[in-house]
């Protein structure tokens, strides 16, 4: 089980090689809708005011866990690499 990972990527790569890579994955949403994205996300918040400051005090607070066992796990959540993906999801592939 120690080589799962090793050996999986492995797997996924050769596959990849011999039958191509599969063409880009097509999204469900038109062109039309979104290029309206700009009015359904906020823009960035100006420096001092009221968001700015309610974003800046979650950074700080969230930063505060740094170095805790919940920030490494957030950090090995954040692994989005075929080996990552295959541990973070161990227990369901069985």
């Amino acid at each position: 089980m120690k080589n799962f990972g090793q050996i999986s990527t492995a797997v996924f790569a050769s596959t990849a090689l011999l039958c191509g890579l599969p063409a880009a994955a097509q999204g469900y949403l038109t062109s039309d809708q979104t290029s309206n994205v700009v009015r359904v996300v906020l823009p960035a918040p100006v420096a001092g005011d009221a968001t700015s400051q309610a974003d800046r005090a979650i950074f700080r607070s969230a930063r505060s866990l740094e170095g805790s066992a919940r920030w490494t796990l957030a950090q090995s959540d954040d692994d989005v690499s075929t080996s990552g993906l295959l541990r973070a999801f161990r227990c369901a592939l069985g």
